[in-house]
């Protein structure tokens, strides 16, 4: 009886280890190269992307072309001779299955996808933290004698995941990565030390970093809740855009499958950077791992359907292209925020082909209705837990999520203005008229094609 009890009382030992100790460190981890995201955008483009500003409408676009280019020129050399000289990095899959992770080989091919995503390449980003915290689960589980199969691939698993969470402070998603795609397994104890370690990884995360929410959605408000029409909606647009992930998935697998390993990354690289670059000219919301394009489809309103439409229907297609080749040409990342930039896109393309956003009449306001996707079905799990601009939690499990959201009242100060690459101010006179582009007011983006400022 006493040998059961000691049994017992080293596994409840053990789990309390894995969820606050290796949870703690992988969090840490998640929280430093969301700091490196930063820096690296600050170097390189002179910005960092936030809720307010998620594309670099400001920076000049020879400096746009330079940094993708530059950042992809010098990550494709330093993979090149990691792949060629050195030895090679698994995927978090093959980790859990027992292979082995280099230690510095890991960090170096980390830090590489974080470098790129901040200079600009059209990648996510979320493949690096849960790599890494994959690297620390396998040598969490040799500094504590983890014999046995099972536990090493549990704590490997949940240690990716954390990372996950960390990175962008998603319990939720990384929970479920573990429990759904990692591990397959809905045991009480793997479900506690998923969710254990992405809650306090998550939570370690947001005091280096700081917490703040990842896509401005302020005025939609808490209290809306989506209309009978809406949730047939939101079911019809779960349908295309889950057809739409499923095509996504087969481009990503093609291009990761078919991706250069030797030196063609040397030139391939660079080449889909400089496409990349390009598009930027006009598009700069296709630079990064995607966050800028979906704000842009958030934003987006029946009003200006017009203007907007063909620039939602060019991103749909610039990033999902863009996003294949820079896989295809070699380099490594994500396509878990691309994905959800593109069923954000669809979202709204769908939500103004139905005939939502109708906005109201009341003098001195712009609000509108309007339906956008999630798309969820487009991720590989769940989504960003910690992204709406209330503070609400709007993290899943793979439901699609529709709702409705009304713009604020536009300024009647001085305003900034975005469109494309270039920008423009303009003061505040009376019947003065405004073109399409972007208006920042305070912590909302209205997008606009024409506005009278008497109507302001």
């Amino acid at each position: 009886m006493k040998q059961e009890n000691d049994s017992g009382l080293k596994r409840l030992g053990m789990i309390a280890a894995v969820i606050f100790l290796l949870g703690g460190v992988v969090g840490v981890s998640s929280g430093l190269l969301g700091l490196m995201l930063s820096g690296v955008e600050r170097l390189m483009l002179g910005y960092v992307e936030n809720p307010l500003d998620p594309s670099p409408y400001q920076v000049a676009a020879w400096r746009r072309i330079a940094s993708i280019v530059g950042g992809s020129i010098f990550a494709a050399v330093v993979w090149w001779l990691l792949r060629s000289k050195t030895t090679k990095v698994p995927s978090v899959k093959k980790a859990v299955a027992g292979e082995r992770m280099p230690v510095w080989q890991t960090t170096v091919h980390v830090l590489l996808q974080i470098f790129i995503v901040g200079s600009g390449s059209s990648i996510g980003r979320e493949v690096a933290p849960r790599e890494f915290g994959a690297m620390l689960g396998q040598r969490f589980s040799q500094l504590f004698h983890l014999n046995r199969e099972k536990d090493r691939r549990t704590v490997v698993a949940v240690a990716a995941a954390a990372g996950l969470a960390g990175v962008y402070n998603a319990p939720l998603a990384g929970t479920f990565f573990a429990i759904e795609i990692l591990l397959a397994d809905i045991s009480m104890e793997t479900v506690t030390l998923a969710l254990g370690t992405s809650v306090v990884s998550a939570y370690i995360a947001s005091m280096i970093r700081g917490r703040g929410t990842f896509y401005g959605m302020a005025a939609m408000g808490k209290s809306a809740i989506p209309t009978l029409s809406l949730t047939l909606f939101a079911l019809i647009a779960g349908i295309i855009c889950g057809i739409a992930g499923a095509w996504f998935r087969k481009g990503s697998q093609w291009a990761e499958d078919n991706k250069s390993q030797g030196a063609g990354i040397l030139w391939m690289m660079p080449l889909a950077a400089l496409a990349t670059g390009i598009v930027a000219i006009w598009l700069p919301q296709v630079m990064g791992n995607g966050r800028s394009v979906a704000q842009y489809a958030f934003a987006a309103t029946a009003r200006e359907a017009n203007a907007v439409i063909p620039i939602l229907l060019a991103l749909l297609v610039a990033k999902a292209v863009l996003t294949l080749a820079t896989i295809r040409s070699g380099a490594s990342g994500g396509v878990l925020q691309p994905g959800i930039s593109i069923g954000a896109t669809i979202g709204a393309l769908l939500g103004f082909c139905v005939g939502y956003g109708q906005s109201c009449r009341h003098r001195g306001c712009m609000r509108t209705r309007r339906c956008f996707g999630v798309a969820c079905s487009l991720s590989a799990g769940t989504a960003h837990g910690d992204v709406s601009g209330d503070g609400t939690d709007w993290s899943s499990d793979g439901i699609l999520r529709a709702g409705w959201r009304r713009g604020g009242r536009v300024g009647t100060g001085f305003a900034r203005f975005q469109r494309f690459s270039f920008s423009f101010s303009a003061q505040k006179t009376a019947g003065c008229r405004i073109s399409a582009g972007n208006i920042v007011n305070g912590n909302k983006y209205v997008n606009i094609k024409e506005i009278r400022w008497q109507d302001c």
